[in-house]
């Protein structure tokens, strides 16, 4: 959990205030642990020692790995897979590593996190995949930092991500729709309401304040339409 930290959090350690986003090792391995749980409970990798476990857990991380898989929520049946990014993994990791409670860093820097950053969401993706990747012989082995490896790992995420919005339907953008979602969801977890984006792109007076303390005014939790959002640009390079 980030929160016992939350405020002295310089949001650049994120990247999501960078146009050309990298990961911090610090917070790869602040968030590397908790998700090593979540990937093996939420995939049902077995820690069993018997010869077909393994051989299932080694099947298991190729298939979660091929095409991107693990995104989705229908890992099993190729055929009835739809709705990337939708996988619980993905809310659930964002849920308890930036917004734990309300003194946690999303909710403390709530500014920031306004619709769901890209590079958050892409950076839940980068160490799921490693934590699949640990499981790739059939027995969880422990990796360790890769600049270089799990740099191109999460630059692969975040084109993919724009791609999936290049690809959505015409007047729909389900990208924008899914960074909403995540953040609605992280609010209920952490205990707060969601907050709006003026058009503007300024909080008034006490917004914050409302939502750092969970308070349930205003209680508004729609957000603005796809290009009325003057938040936060992320680039690719």
């Amino acid at each position: 959990m980030l929160g016992h930290r939350a405020a002295g959090l310089n949001p650049m350690l994120i990247g999501i205030d960078s146009t050309s986003p990298t990961i911090d090792p610090r917070l790869y391995a602040e968030l590397k642990p908790k998700v090593g749980t979540l990937v093996e409970n939420l995939y049902h990798f077995n820690t069993s020692q018997a010869r077909e476990s393994i051989s299932s857990n080694a099947k298991l991380a190729q298939m979660l790995l091929r095409d991107m898989t693990f995104v989705y929520p229908e890992t099993g049946n190729s055929r009835k897979r739809h709705n990337p990014y939708r996988h619980p993994i993905i809310q659930t990791v964002i849920n308890v590593s930036f917004f734990s409670n309300k003194d946690d860093v999303g909710v403390v820097h709530y500014e920031h996190f306004s619709p769901m950053p890209i590079p958050i969401i892409a950076l839940t993706l980068t160490v799921v995949e490693c934590c699949i990747n640990e499981w790739s012989d059939g027995i969880r082995k422990e990796s360790s930092w890769d600049e270089e490896k799990f740099q191109n790992v999460y630059t692969s995420h975040v084109s993919a991500l724009f791609d999936f919005k290049a690809h959505s339907p015409s007047n729909d953008d389900v990208l924008y729709q899914l960074q909403c979602d995540l953040l609605k969801d992280a609010c209920k977890h952490a205990g707060v309401p969601p907050y709006p984006i003026p058009e503007s792109g300024r909080f008034p007076p006490g917004a914050l304040e409302a939502v750092r303390e969970g308070c349930t005014q205003p209680t508004s939790c729609d957000f603005p339409a796809p290009g009325e959002n003057p938040g936060i640009v992320v680039e690719t390079v």
